[in-house]
């Protein structure tokens, strides 16, 4: 198996945002084909595309898992 190396010239900026409410908040760690990113919420910050995408990703997960768990409780 080959990990492809992440072309770090193509990056976007992202923020994630801090959890309202909640007062110690860990920093994001995203890993992508071996390569690790540790992000602080509540700032912007310059990453490489696929670790956007990644978070993207994974958000659109987590929103599913959401709606999948609300609707099992309906039932």
């Amino acid at each position: 198996m080959a990990i492809k190396k992440v072309d770090n010239r193509d990056r976007v900026t992202i923020k994630i945002d801090r959890i309202p409410g909640q007062k110690n908040q860990d920093d994001v760690i995203v890993e992508v084909n071996g390569n690790r990113w540790q992000i602080q919420r509540g700032i912007e910050v310059n990453v490489p595309r696929v670790v956007a995408s990644a978070l993207r990703q994974w958000r659109r997960e987590q929103d599913e898992a959401e709606r999948i768990e609300f609707e099992l409780m309906d039932n």
